[in-house]
């Protein structure tokens, strides 16, 4: 059996992985902009296998890092959307 990688790696991994969701569901929501779901139906239904290494963590992480950048908004009941212009 194979010792895990180190952590720096594993993270770099992630941190891969996370940025790679976040161009995917960019990529969604300018094919469906009225999309609106939360993070774990963003996962299974706009993603499918998109990218692999796909986690519901790292989905929200993404989905965090979007917000933050003006990109989705986060509603009631945990529903991500694509923002809307004020």
């Amino acid at each position: 059996m194979m010792p895990p990688p180190p952590a720096d790696l594993a993270d770099a991994d992630a941190d891969g992985v996370v940025a790679a969701l976040a161009r995917a569901i960019e990529d969604y929501l300018r094919e469906h902009p009225e999309s609106a779901d939360t993070a774990e139906h963003v996962m299974h239904w706009w993603l499918a296998d998109a990218v692999s290494g796909a986690t519901l963590e790292r989905t929200e992480r993404a989905l965090r890092q979007l917000a933050r950048s003006g990109v989705v908004e986060r509603v009631a009941g945990g529903v991500y959307r694509r923002r809307r212009s004020a």
